[in-house]
């Protein structure tokens, strides 16, 4: 047996810690604290949806003949794409009311792909599928876990 280990233990009971030994509390902070691989991902997702709002804000409108409108799909745009970069920052720093806010509009998405897969347009099926598992895995009680906040 290792005689540093034996020297801590006595009858496996832990003497004391160390200076270069964890607490209790701070493993399950840390433990707490650790981002899910899914919600890094789904963070990533937003800052790429976010820059495609920007670039849809800054040229996207210019093809709709009038120009009320393409100021107005300007505006719209380039307001979801600061909505997405706001979630994604919040989604990377673990930020429930960024999962809640995800939760919203990944919901709504999916009922936006049901309306169009009702109206005959088959990507609504797969937008729903997408969308709305995004925001069931948000709703999952791991995900929902590491976005509390530590005691």
């Amino acid at each position: 047996m290792n005689p540093e280990i034996n020297s801590e233990l006595r009858h496996g009971i832990p003497l004391g810690t160390t200076a270069s030994s964890p607490t209790t509390d701070e493993v399950m902070l840390a433990d707490r604290s650790k981002r899910p691989l899914g919600v890094s991902i789904l963070s990533v997702i937003n800052v790429i949806g976010s820059v495609i709002a920007f670039l849809a804000a800054i040229g996207g409108g210019s093809t709709l003949g009038d120009p009320d409108a393409a100021v107005a799909y300007g505006a719209i745009m380039a307001m979801f794409g600061v909505l997405y970069l706001a979630v994604a920052i919040g989604l990377w720093r673990l930020h429930n009311w960024a999962r809640i806010a995800a939760v919203v509009l990944y919901g709504l998405s999916a009922l936006i792909g049901m309306i169009e897969l009702l109206q005959g347009a088959a990507s609504g099926f797969m937008q729903m599928l997408v969308a709305g598992s995004i925001a069931a895995y948000l709703c999952r009680s791991r995900a929902r876990e590491a976005f509390k906040k530590p005691m």
